[in-house]
């Protein structure tokens, strides 16, 4: 029990004293509340402080716009990308960076957005920092309150430059190329439109994200987009040797833990892995583009956080385009 303990002094009329009054009062209740209280603002400081890192480091571009839709907030990486401070870029003043030919189309697909209330999707040339004009895949989910009426936008965007350049190249090649550029190109849409529109930014996001907690590399988080390639394996609560055996020969294991250790992110270009994706037993090559980076608490290494996005049909792609080039070349 806690007790609040006050003191009054009792003087005579000399002003000596005589007596000391103790008054004294069961606090328990307030005192248990008032560190209840505190464990629980502290714990809403640290999942403020987790989520406010996880935006600023997700390597795709993230903002957020009010009900009018006027844009309030770029992530870091955006900013970086465009060269702008956020207060160049809020409001309308982000489209001064689109290309001129696609101001008008992505104007009207977002104010229709806005308009409906529809989820908003579509694809333009960004201009980099450098003056480059570089193609993105923008989209954005509104949030509704209690009444059903839209008071917040959440978007995000990814860089498609080199995918769009690819199906260019595949149609240019050979007449007899274009269904299978089409092909490819669908494949890549089809996989980003699985990737459901942002419910909320980590959840939602338009890629494949995980959080692997401490130096056994425990999945803690994983979003439904990453749970989509393991549709028959639980994920979370295990490590990734537990769950993912068949990557402990490849070289994933060494490669988180050199991320943990040494705290050097790594990047993963069209990286090949041999995967279970059934209950068949049979292994399936994938490459991934994907990043590992490490995150820290309280100054120590406490995880990585995994960022992923399948490119197996654009490999293949690829690979088919370089056959069709060299079968041209011996046929020369």
């Amino acid at each position: 029990m806690y007790w609040q303990a006050t003191h009054y002094p009792v003087l005579d009329e000399r002003g000596q004293l005589q007596y000391i009054l103790q008054r004294t009062q069961n606090v328990t209740e307030q005192y248990l509340a008032a560190q209840e209280a505190a464990r629980a603002q502290q714990a809403l400081a640290e999942a403020q402080e987790r989520t406010r890192f996880v935006l600023d480091n997700l390597p795709v571009f993230i903002w957020t716009a009010t009900a009018d839709g006027q844009r309030d907030y770029f992530n870091p990486r955006w900013l970086a990308f465009t060269g702008r401070s956020l207060s160049e870029e809020t409001g309308y003043q982000w489209t001064d960076n689109i290309h001129p030919d696609d101001q008008k189309r992505v104007l009207r697909a977002w104010e229709h957005s806005v308009e409906t209330g529809a989820s908003y999707q579509v694809e333009y040339r960004l201009r980099r920092h450098d003056g480059q004009y570089r193609w993105i895949l923008a989209r954005a989910t509104p949030r509704h309150d209690d009444a059903g009426v839209v008071d917040l936008w959440v978007g995000g965007a990814t860089e498609i430059h080199e995918q769009r350049l690819m199906v260019q190249e595949l149609l240019e090649a050979n007449e007899q190329q274009n269904l299978l550029a089409e092909q490819a190109y669908e494949q890549f849409q089809k996989a980003e439109n699985q990737r459901e529109t942002f419910h909320n930014l980590f959840m939602q996001a338009p890629a494949m994200i995980s959080i692997l907690r401490g130096p056994e590399h425990r999945f803690e988080f994983v979003n439904p987009v990453y749970q989509q390639l393991f549709p028959h394996r639980q994920l979370q609560g295990l490590t990734v040797a537990e769950a993912l055996p068949e990557i402990k020969e490849q070289g994933i294991i060494d490669l988180l833990d050199k991320v943990y250790q040494t705290g050097e992110t790594f990047h993963g270009d069209e990286m090949n892995v041999k995967l279970g994706r059934d209950d068949s037993g049979q292994l399936h090559d994938a490459y991934f583009n994907f990043i590992y980076q490490q995150f820290r608490e309280q100054g120590q290494p406490a995880g990585i956080m995994a960022f992923a996005f399948e490119v197996t049909e654009l490999v293949l792609a690829r690979q088919a385009l370089e056959r069709q080039r060299n079968s041209s070349g011996s046929a020369a």
